[in-house]
């Protein structure tokens, strides 16, 4: 096959003067400026004949461009080829309305927008809120037109050129939604409008108010900064508004300005603003008062919630010795305690800042009151805070007894850290001899626990000479006595770098820890040679001390140095520059001229690399970078082959080395047919001489004899559309079934596979009827993907009419064809099309496609007309439709003023089609009992009407299943009570009338399940609902209120026992109570309960206590009560009443065995009480395990 026969594309660029791509569109753009100039003068007009036809349309778009000709650049937009597009859509004049014929909404509804492409159309979109920012008026035009034609989201780019009260407009009457990007940039236009925006999100004071479009506040954390300059207090409002400073944190200078326009709110609210602050910067800034205010505004309330720790932090940059005063002085002035008489509340970060007496009488407290294992080492280990003198000699008696290596592990941490919470160097240096010698030979991992400990700064910042050297010779052991490990090379070189930089510090010699580290750096191939890079003239000393060492590591290895090694050194070297450059230090930029050993045997690794080595490459692009001269210089000796790892640059620099190449090149594309760096060289290949041809006419040749798949993408890349569907024909699927039996079936399917993927590259696109045929049968979910992408590409005029011919298809076709008409037709004809098909379509997979876009038709734009779409749809749901029901129940894209309606529409559908009645599949109950559990916010915009006929249908129909009655009870209290708001009253009452219609049938089975009786499960699950799910607030004891008033009216107490005992304890055991208040009001109550119920009931009524003041405890989170269960017994004990000293016998019984003091001192005063039960259940414990 020929490759200039078969692309006029490829033959048309070969045939255009020029080797290389610049050189070629600048003949283009000759000829383009010739025929202007000709036209100009009145000149008989310079025909294209010397321009190939497959690319006259390039020098036309640049011909139209010149001349301003609104027609050639409309033609250009049309083209299927995205060169050409590309260059039409930078025309400027074109976009920016200053032709008025071709800038009106109507030349674009008529000219453009049926013709091209759905990614076109996208694009010149953005390209129109890009250039409109002068004309907002007709930005605004084009707005409302795409909104009408396409829906908001293909005209949201617009919207950054329209006006502001346009956009404000959008905003909240058609509720748009800013994302971060474009409130970035109105924010600099309209600063006003973004503040305004942005405090949309405020929440609503009222807990039922729906809002489906809320502007989320943290979705713009990033941006919210940005106000601090111009709008600090609304920076403020914002963050106040909400309560919360969504996890920011400002810069220095964002600090400084807060608290120069902001200062107020910090130290009136600075629990809210000090975390996001920078802390270095407040304390800097603030004075002593102002911080002391801020400081304790960040204590809790409570005692129990005080964290010494978590409050340190924010004295990170207070001096040392003020820490710990300011810390007690402001514990005192909150909770009016001394802290050092809070145990519990000392942590060992506050045991390090006390006085040296003081830590030690602490820790011995802590010793005995929390004591911790003697052989783990934690921050906890009390023993460490006492003096060397004490602790020291007790750990190294313990050594002395474990043979343990972990515990004597452990043990050797704490020596270490005693000593440092002492600040004993003396001691450490003992210490440090001790282990040294003592534990020089223990085992690897444990060494290496210990130099991991003593490499943090911590411990080696403040060692003197003698500490060092107990050290260094400790390190050299270590190295000479094991073999190479990385992580113990890691801990050695970072342990030496500070003994460097102590070393340089004192103005010693660092000659043999360079060399040291060196052999450290080279043994575990560690990246770079930089240490000490806070200092910059530190680092350039140990650099060139490095360098002057690593020439004489390993005379006799001939693989000494590795290429690895020299692309770091050469790093280091170029690191150091720019570290130089950053510090505007007085030193010169180092060269790898200046060191000979790294110059020669860079060149000797480049002259003989004989393979494709990854370090050698990284060097190359390098010194690129950094040293052109020295590239240049070291360049002649590079292999051509190597240098093709920068192709895609040597394409553009040097493209007779890729000629030369070509085949190489051709292998490396072949190979990583994945890499989108791969498709941009093949790409602008295509405009070289010569180069594209060769590429081609070898990928042909290997498809012939090898059928590689990669070549497919290859010539994907290279070829237009209809040159590549020559190729790829003999592929052709020629049966809907892959057929197994062939030898080389596997490479058949992969070859077809292979084509459907290329489908995506090829530009111009190929045919949408190519692309068909490749979707037959097994093929079909390899090929759909494709499709997609062929038709975004495709002009909206071909690609309409390809979908309804596929809408006539197989419904394996079919509905693809429907997924491609919603993708690009406008809204008019898809909602005329999907009704249309609605009502006739009978297939059920088609009928739920054909659905869903009817239903996303109305999420994307709610109004009149689709809602009565999607009511039409509603109505002629069929049971066979079950798949569509899911869906069904996504009420968070329904708006407001439809949601009501819908609800009711869904009860009356699903009603109909779920046989509930005769208790069918739990599935179909599940859809209706998922419907009376809608959000408050739903229920509360349903009329009282509606309502009532939810009521009447899942409330008062005593003959439905037991738990589709359970979610109409719940319907009742949670969905129709709850969110009253100023119709409680009115509710209340209708309550009252549906609870006496219902308790009328109390004690009467349901005819079909007589085990089964309504009324009784509904008292109960009502009192259930009261109990548990509300909240303790007054509506609830309204609803206990009326529910006890029934137990007394119509229903008697034992009816459901457990119900009346826990609504009547609920209205004793309410607001702040003490555990006698509670015992007193339960002693109270307790005869007129066992008159009711009998003595022989005492054990259930104590169950329901147990329930309630869990429940109570629980509602109330524990932590703001004072007292426990435990408590409410020993006051129950207390009165000295039998009967109620039984239920607190049964209460501990429930309760358990505990280790709390209260416990025992209860049950010996049970066990001697002359009740056998009390005494029964208090031996019963004590034993229990």
């Amino acid at each position: 096959m020929n490759v200039m026969e078969l692309s006029p594309y490829l033959s048309g660029i070969q045939k255009i003067p020029g080797s290389k791509l610049s050189e070629k569109f600048n003949a283009l753009n000759r000829i383009a400026k010739k025929i202007v100039e000709s036209k100009s003068k009145n000149q008989d007009a310079l025909d294209l004949e010397e321009v190939p036809e497959a690319l006259k349309p390039l020098v036309q778009v640049e011909i139209a461009r010149l001349l301003r000709q609104p027609d050639g650049i409309v033609d250009a937009l049309k083209s299927d080829d995205s060169v050409v597009f590309s260059r039409a859509i930078k025309v400027k004049w074109f976009f920016n309305g200053s032709i008025e014929a071709c800038s009106t909404v109507q030349y674009y509804q008529t000219h453009i927008l049926p013709y091209v492409s759905l990614q076109s159309r996208i694009k010149i979109m953005k390209t129109l809120g890009d250039n409109l920012n002068e004309k907002s008026d007709i930005a605004e035009k084009f707005y409302v037109l795409l909104c009408d034609m396409y829906g908001e989201k293909q005209a949201y780019p617009l919207l950054k050129a329209c006006s502001e009260s346009f956009i404000w407009n959008r905003i909240t009457e058609h509720e748009v939604r800013l994302d971060d990007r474009i409130v970035r940039f109105l924010f600099y236009k309209y600063p006003e409008l973004i503040v305004k925006y942005l405090k949309l999100s405020k929440i609503s004071d009222d807990p039922f108010e729906r809002n489906l479009k809320r502007v989320y506040l943290f979705d713009f954390s990033d941006f919210l900064p940005r106000l601090l300059k111009r709008y600090p207090k609304s920076f403020v409002e914002l963050i106040e508004m909400h309560d919360c400073s969504y996890y920011l944190k400002l810069s220095n200078t964002r600090t400084e300005l807060f608290l120069v326009n902001c200062i107020d709110a910090l130290l009136k609210n600075a629990k809210l603003f000090l975390p996001m602050l920078d802390l270095k910067t407040v304390t800097k800034k603030l004075n002593e008062e102002q911080f002391k205010n801020i400081f304790t505004q960040m204590f809790r309330e409570d005692l129990k919630s005080f964290e010494f720790d978590e409050l340190l932090m924010y004295l990170e940059f207070v001096p040392v010795d003020k820490k710990l005063p300011l810390m007690l002085s402001t514990f005192k002035e909150v909770y009016k305690l001394n802290l050092l008489d809070c145990t519990e509340k000392i942590t060992p970060e506050a045991l390090k800042l006390l006085p040296r007496d003081e830590r030690i009488k602490q820790a011995k407290i802590k010793m005995e009151k929390e004591p911790s294992d003697e052989f783990r080492f934690s921050d906890k280990s009390w023993i460490c805070y006492l003096s060397p003198e004490e602790s020291v000699e007790h750990i190294k008696a313990l050594i002395k007894k474990t043979s343990e290596e972990s515990k004597r592990m452990h043990l050797l941490k704490q020596l270490i850290y005693t000593c440092y919470v002492n600040s004993d160097n003396n001691a450490l240096l003992e210490v440090l001899k001790y282990i040294t010698t003592r534990h020089k030979n223990e085992q690897r991992y444990l060494l290496c626990d210990i130099l991991d400990m003593i490499s943090s700064e911590k411990y080696l910042k403040n060692l003197s000479q003698e500490h060092w050297d107990v050290i260094y010779n400790f390190l050299k052991f270590i190295h000479i006595k094991n073999k190479s490990d990385y992580w113990l090379n890691v801990l050695q070189v970072k342990i030496i770098i500070f003994f460097i930089r102590f070393e340089l510090e004192n103005s010693h010699s660092i000659e043999d820890k360079i060399s040291f580290v060196a052999d450290l750096i080279i043994s575990q191939s560690r990246d770079s040679f930089n240490i000490l890079e806070d200092n910059i003239v530190f680092e350039k000393q140990c650099l060139e001390e490095f360098l002057k060492v690593l020439p004489t590591k390993k005379p006799h290895d001939k693989d000494y140095p590795s290429t690895e090694l020299i692309k770091n050194v050469i790093l280091s070297i170029y690191t150091f520059n720019k570290h130089n450059l950053k510090a505007k230090s007085p030193f010169e930029p180092m060269s790898i001229k200046d060191f000979p050993w790294v110059l020669n045997v860079t060149e000797k690794i480049i002259i003989e690399n004989t393979e494709y080595d990854h370090d050698l490459i990284f060097i190359l692009r390098i010194l690129q970078e950094e040293e052109q001269d020295l590239y240049k210089e070291l360049a002649a000796n590079i292999k051509e082959e190597e240098n093709l790892s920068c192709m895609l640059q040597t394409l553009r620099t040097n493209p007779e080395i890729i000629m030369r190449n070509w085949k190489y090149c051709l292998k490396s594309c072949l190979r990583s047919t994945h890499d989108l760096i791969i498709y941009e060289f093949i790409k602008l290949s295509r405009w070289y001489q010569d180069l594209p041809i060769k590429f081609a006419e070898e990928c042909l040749k290997i498809i012939e004899e090898t059928k590689d798949a990669q070549a497919l993408i290859v010539l994907a890349l290279l070829l237009e559309g209809p040159a590549f569907e020559q190729v790829i024909t003999p592929f052709i699927p020629s049966s809907a079934t892959i057929d197994v039996d062939p030898e080389d079936a596997k490479t058949d399917y992969q070859m077809v596979c292979s084509s459907s993927m290329a489908f995506n590259l090829v530009n111009p696109a190929v045919s949408l009827d190519c692309t068909l045929k490749f979707c037959v049968g097994d093929y079909i979910h390899n090929i759909i993907n494709c499709l997609v992408n062929v038709s975004r590409r495709t002009s909206v005029a071909k690609v309409v009419p390809f979908a309804l011919t596929l809408m006539d298809r197989p419904v394996s076709i079919k509905k693809h064809g429907i997924r491609l008409f919603c993708m690009v037709a406008d809204i008019k004809q898809l909602r005329r099309s999907l009704i249309d098909m609605w009502r006739s379509e009978t297939h059920q997979t088609i009928r739920t496609l054909v659905f869903t876009n009817i239903f996303n038709a109305f999420k994307s734009n709610s109004n009149n007309e689709t809602w009565e779409m999607l009511k039409e749809c509603l109505d002629d749901l069929k049971p066979d439709d079950k798949d569509i029901f899911p869906s069904l129940l996504e009420f968070e894209y329904v708006p407001n003023e439809y949601v009501a309606d819908y609800v009711e529409k869904l009860f009356i559908v699903f009603r109909k089609l779920c046989n509930v009645e005769d208790d069918p599949k739990k599935t179909d109950k599940n859809y209706i009992m998922e419907l009376l559990d809608i959000p408050n916010n739903i229920s509360a915009l349903l009329s009282d009407e509606q309502h009532k006929k939810i009521i009447d249908s899942y409330v008062l129909d005593l003959s439905l299943p037991k738990n589709l009655l359970s979610s109409g009870h719940s319907y009742l209290i949670n969905r129709y009570i709850v969110p009253a708001r100023n119709k409680l009253e009115e509710r209340l009452n209708h309550f009252r009338d549906i609870f006496t219609k219902i308790v009328k049938n109390i004690n009467v089975p349901q005819s079909n399940h007589p085990t089964f009786y309504p009324a009784n499960y509904f008292v109960h699950n009502l009192a259930c609902d009261t109990i548990y799910i509300l909240p303790r607030d007054s509506l609830q004891e309204r609803l206990v209120s009326i529910l006890l008033e029934f137990f007394h009216s119509l229903l008697k107490p034992h009816h459901d026992p457990e119900a009346f005992l826990r609504l009547t304890l609920l209205t004793l055991i309410r607001g702040e109570i003490s555990p006698q208040e509670i015992a007193g009001k339960i002693t109270k109550i307790l005869p007129s309960w066992i008159t009711t119920f009998s003595a022989e009931y005492i054990s259930e009524i104590a169950v329901h206590l147990y329930v309630v003041l869990n429940t109570f405890r629980h509602a109330n989170h524990d932590f703001t009560l004072r007292w426990n269960n435990l408590d409410v017994i020993e006051a129950l004990v207390a009165f000295n009443i039998e009967e109620a000293t039984i239920i607190a016998a049964y209460l501990l019984l429930l309760n358990g065995r505990s280790d709390d003091e209260k416990f025992y001192k209860i049950i010996n005063v049970l066990k001697n009480h002359q009740h056998p039960t009390i005494s029964s259940i208090a031996y019963t414990l004590m034993f229990r395990n």
